[in-house]
């Protein structure tokens, strides 16, 4: 007998950073899953007994609910986990965790992980660039670059419960891919994907809000290079409690490799999105994705692993 699994979808329209998820993702998804699975698309509505009696029928839930109307993804994510319906995206509380930059930045800091530490007063600014963004929310957006200069006439203004300073760090920039290995027991990285400014300059952030930029999948890196990155998203990964997947940003400045964000329910838009063109410039696939997926989510709920362990061994 086929088990079920739901597919929980949201379109576009009615996420609040209108997120890449329509019809597309949807039917690329349902072709990804295992034919030995009974696959149903449920269309999210307002969070209500009735939807959460239905999804607790399910095996497990497909979670392409990126928010919905006036709550955020964490909040969907936490609203599936309070009614115990088991989801392949990470939980709730880690979810928010991740979307709060501050408390990540803290939180990867005790572990010894380089970030670009932000500002908690005003004689703390130095000559050069500075990035101003909100502490909440997704990446790469409402993010303005200004100068010590503008700064200092505007900190005051800022509240640090909404916004955070950080110091611009002038260098490369990469995106890496992190998902269950072969046996779902433990995680991968695929190789970095490199973000690169076009026309080339110092100044810039992924997406086109300072610019144009473009992707090298396929970019010229040193061994060592290579690994510091891996090493940095499975640490951080493992460090903010995340399941299953994620994407991490980071910038290579003065030859050290500092985490810029953590996505902690990367997009899976097979046209639009980072995460899946990464699979596919490396030989894998949405299917490879979600058989591993599955396979972490059958060692969980058989309780041969707990979702707290850590599941990779990291080099100091």
């Amino acid at each position: 007998m086929k088990q079920h699994i739901a597919i929980l979808y949201a379109d576009s329209r009615f996420t609040p950073w209108q997120e890449n998820i329509d019809t597309a993702t949807v039917r690329k998804v349902c072709q990804s899953l295992n034919p030995k699975y009974e696959v149903d698309i449920i269309h999210m509505i307002d969070p209500c007994a009735e939807l959460a009696d239905l999804l607790s029928q399910y095996y497990c839930v497909v979670n392409l609910c990126y928010g919905f109307k006036h709550l955020m993804q964490w909040e969907v994510a936490a609203w599936l986990d309070q009614h115990e319906i088991p989801h392949l995206s990470a939980r709730g509380n880690v979810q928010q965790l991740a979307q709060h930059k501050k408390e990540v930045e803290r939180l990867l800091m005790d572990f010894g992980l380089p970030v670009a530490r932000s500002l908690d007063h005003e004689g703390e600014i130095q000559e050069g660039m500075y990035i101003v963004k909100p502490v909440s929310g997704g990446c790469h957006r409402n993010i303005s670059i200004i100068s010590s200069d503008e700064l200092r006439n505007t900190f005051h203004r800022l509240n640090p419960e909404e916004w955070m300073v950080q110091p611009y760090l002038n260098g490369r920039e990469f995106s890496v891919a992190v998902l269950p290995d072969a046996t779902g027991m433990s995680y991968e990285t695929l190789p970095p994907v490199e973000i690169v400014p076009f026309p080339k300059r110092e100044v810039f952030i992924a997406g086109q809000e300072y610019g144009t930029t473009t992707r090298d999948f396929f970019p010229v890196l040193d061994v060592s290079l290579r690994e510091q990155l891996s090493n940095a998203a499975l640490a951080a990964h493992q460090y903010v409690g995340l399941e299953y997947m994620s994407r991490c940003d980071f910038r290579v400045h003065d030859h050290v490799v500092y985490l810029l964000d953590v996505n902690a329910m990367p997009n899976l838009h097979p046209v639009k999105s980072l995460f899946p063109q990464i699979l596919q410039h490396h030989g894998q696939s949405l299917k490879t994705l979600f058989t591993r997926m599955l396979s972490r989510h059958k060692l969980l709920r058989s309780g041969s692993m707990n979702a707290d362990t850590p599941a990779v061994a990291l080099l100091n």
